[in-house]
């Protein structure tokens, strides 16, 4: 065989080998959930209202009629995440969008570069990065906006030479680090622990060490990435046979990011000023009034309207740079839709009750110990299927409390297993929406992210487990 006609074939196989785009990997793994509501009997727990909870009853499983789905299913169901998901999509839409029109003034390229003139350590700046986004997500800040803040992660990484997958990294794993193992969000550990019947967000102290030790994992492996590609940019996320390092490194959307030294001029103030303003409303929005993404797209919506004033933009050019930051978007957010289509098998097929009580029998025979880290990976295999922290907790926690007490684990270790599993998974599993979306705003296949942030999932594996045998040897409550 001749030489050129060998390389031919080389190239055509690793093509065959490629790893799915995530939309046709997630719509594989809707077929596959598809085919367990044929094969996993359908049931059901009854429930209970207390206050504005739906509790599941223990002890009350029961089998219910078969509804498997069917093609026809499979296919409605993506369509209906759409619908499910609308507000998520608009958010991802509209926040990309501003931050778009903000990047066309400049100001980010001045201020970057700045920074990077005063820092001359890219080890102490990403570290600076992720410890704030490792904050904002514990303090429950940014687990919702963290989608709006992957591109100007993407353009600060691209400013230090770096590739646009660091500035995902940064901000994404940076902000879950924290939020996984969050000690100040109401919605997952403090739902957890009102079913429980522990006093709300109790245990902070002992979960803010949680924090600090997964933000410097996340760290490590981030910095372990980022001197690899620097190294070696064929490592990259982002790299594609035949790009060479100039493509790859210090370049965003195919366009070189350079520092500048330019002045600030006042529209470069006012814009950030504008973008600013709208992050903070966002974020006091969210604490006190209990803002969703509705709210934040509307914000998202009048921050870029607002910039393209203080920058003197025509209608016409506001609307053209609307359309074109819009358009940029669209393919991350449809991720989203193709994500929740799984959840709406599995919920339509009624078999998520099912996991639920079958992952539940073998906790009160493995012991306290064996017990708790079982409550842990039981919780993470089930966050595949059950997206909403408050919602996993409405189900879970009901049956996993009567079990931790038979077995022996405290109530408290009993909700730090449910966060570790709920939190942990985030960061890993494709039916994660936030995930699949800034995966997808970064131009990142799956399969390259899951080989390349491994070693991070399995130490977190790993800190969790020994964190949960220590916590129930001592007996922690957390009170």
């Amino acid at each position: 065989m001749k030489k050129g006609e060998k390389m031919k074939n080389q190239t055509e196989n690793k093509k065959k080998l490629a790893f799915p785009d995530v939309r046709a990997l997630l719509f594989m793994i809707t077929i596959f959930v598809a085919i367990l509501t044929w094969i996993v009997p359908a049931g059901e727990f009854d429930t209970e209202q207390v206050g504005n909870l739906t509790r599941v009853i223990p002890g009350t499983y029961h089998y219910v009629e078969q509804n498997p789905q069917n093609i026809w299913d499979i296919f409605k169901a993506t369509v209906t995440g759409f619908s499910n998901q609308a507000a998520l999509i608009a958010m991802i839409c509209f926040s990309g969008t501003a931050i778009s029109i903000v990047e066309q003034t400049g100001v980010f390229e001045i201020l970057f570069g700045k920074a990077l003139r005063k820092s001359k350590n890219d080890a102490v700046l990403i570290f600076a990065v992720v410890a704030l986004c490792s904050l904002g997500g514990a303090t429950n800040v940014l687990e919702k906006s963290t989608i709006a803040l992957v591109p100007l992660g993407m353009m600060l990484s691209a400013s230090m030479g770096y590739d646009k997958s660091l500035g995902v990294l940064m901000v994404y794993l940076g902000s879950y680090s924290g939020f996984n193992v969050g000690w100040a969000v109401p919605a997952t550990v403090g739902t957890a622990q009102t079913i429980a019947e522990l006093p709300m967000l109790s245990g902070w102290e002992m979960r803010v060490v949680f924090n600090i030790v997964n933000m410097l994992l996340t760290y490590v492996i981030i910095m372990r990435y980022a001197k690899n590609v620097k190294k070696d940019p064929t490592l990259s996320m982002n790299y594609s046979e035949g790009m060479s390092p100039d493509q790859i490194l210090g370049c965003l959307d195919g366009k070189n990011v350079q520092l500048t030294e330019a002045p600030l001029t006042w529209r470069h103030v006012g814009s950030l000023t504008v973008l600013l303003a709208g992050v903070v409303s966002i974020v006091a929005g969210s604490i006190q009034f209990g803002w969703s993404h509705a709210e934040f797209s509307t914000t998202f919506f009048m921050v870029i309207v607002a910039v393209g004033l203080v920058n003197g933009y025509s209608v016409n050019k506001i609307a053209k740079l609307f359309a074109k930051g819009f358009s940029s978007m669209i393919g991350p957010a449809s991720v989203v839709a193709f994500a929740n289509g799984i959840a709406t098998i599995a919920k339509s097929g009624k078999i998520i009750n099912t996991i639920v009580y079958t992952l539940s029998i073998p906790i009160v025979r493995l012991g306290q110990i064996g017990g708790a880290i079982f409550m842990f990976f039981a919780n993470y295999v089930i966050n595949c299927f059950i997206g909403s922290g408050s919602g996993q907790a409405t189900v879970v926690m009901p049956v996993m409390v009567p079990l931790a007490d038979l077995a022996g684990i405290t109530r408290q270790v009993a909700c730090q297993a449910f966060q570790f599993g709920d939190g942990l998974c985030n960061s890993a599993t494709p039916t994660a929406t936030t995930l699949m979306a800034v995966l997808g705003i970064g131009g990142i296949s799956y399969g390259k992210y899951i080989r390349r942030m491994w070693p991070l999932f399995i130490l977190q594996a790993v800190f969790a487990c020994i964190a949960l045998s220590i916590l129930q040897s001592i007996g922690w409550t957390g009170l």
